[in-house]
């Protein structure tokens, strides 16, 4: 069997068997005979339970994992930084206080959540960008201007929830118990369709910035221009998981560094792998952080700061290869 369908099928596989443990985290358990019989749309009461509260987070924890991870590789491009992902530098935060301030002032108004999480989110990503840029950009700086503008948009969200009492909480970072229903799970699917074709349009592009500004510009390429695109992509992809399921670090981080080992730079490959690798990750967290201590739920930020931080420190630890 080729070696590249075969790195795609393992976690495609990974993914069905967390799944079938993830619909068995609960009061009620079936059998895999049952699970058909669920999924069939048998009308029995106990399957309709699993099948209204359990299938929609599935969906949701896979979904939201592979568009954080694939924001992650976008902005990793666009930065020359490994240690980029939407929520170490901001990104999330911003578009978290964004989709805040849109109920705050136009409750009835749903549609301006998902556009004013894009407008913070993008402002976030360029402020970052524009603070860290030195004649280059500096990989470290990346780091540290982008935690800072983490810190200051979760201040800004706080001042927000505070002042306002705004009657509304960015989603607790849970996926089972987020209250996702089919209707929810559906307009996900249509906004993952819409990242997975501009993901894969951005692929030419992350490859050429790849190859050096010098390069790149010789080959007639506007590479402001491209980051710009590129960062716009990035962020929409990093938006939508954070308003279903709130800001989760290290998915961003993690994934993408895990694919080029896997699959090489060639985006082409790498984002859409990716992918797979972030639904697989964050529907593992989502398992753990349910049943390490049932029937306690423990948010999933939690369980990925578990995971993140260490892989973080290991990376930074590697020195010259990720941090010039």
């Amino acid at each position: 069997m080729n070696r590249n369908i075969l790195k795609v099928i393992i976690p495609i596989i990974l993914i069905l068997l967390l799944s079938i443990k993830a619909l068995n985290i609960g009061s009620i358990e079936l059998s895999f005979t049952e699970m058909i019989e669920m999924l069939r749309g048998i009308d029995d009461k106990q399957y309709a339970i699993v099948r209204i509260t359990r299938v929609p987070a599935i969906f949701v924890g896979i979904i939201c994992g592979a568009m954080f991870a694939m924001s992650g590789v976008l902005l990793q491009a666009v930065m020359k930084n490994p240690l980029a992902d939407p929520s170490i530098i901001g990104i999330s935060g911003g578009a978290s206080f964004g989709a805040l301030l849109a109920v705050s002032l136009f409750p009835d108004l749903l549609i301006m959540k998902p556009i004013f999480a894009l407008i913070f989110g993008v402002l976030a990503c360029s402020i970052v960008y524009s603070l860290a840029w030195k004649g280059a950009l500096n990989p470290v700086r990346v780091i540290l201007v982008g935690i800072a503008i983490n810190t200051l948009f979760n201040g800004l969200e706080d001042f927000v929830s505070y002042f306002l009492s705004a009657g509304f909480v960015m989603p607790v970072s849970t996926v089972s118990t987020g209250g996702h229903t089919s209707q929810s799970v559906n307009y996900l699917i249509i906004y993952f369709v819409l990242a997975l074709i501009l993901g894969f349009c951005m692929y030419k592009k992350c490859n050429v910035l790849g190859l050096g500004d010098h390069n790149a510009h010789s080959l007639g390429i506007n590479v402001d221009q491209t980051r710009l695109i590129i960062s716009v992509v990035a962020v929409f992809l990093a938006i939508i998981p954070t308003m279903y399921i709130g800001p989760i670090s290290f998915v961003g981080l993690i994934v993408p560094h895990i694919g080029r080992k896997l699959v090489g730079n060639n985006h082409k490959y790498l984002i859409l792998y990716s992918g797979l690798l972030g639904g697989f990750l964050l529907l593992f967290a989502d398992v753990i952080s349910r049943s390490i201590i049932y029937p306690i739920e423990i948010p999933l930020d939690i369980i990925m700061a578990l995971i993140g931080a260490p892989f973080f420190l290991y990376m930074i630890r590697k020195g010259n290869q990720y941090v010039k």
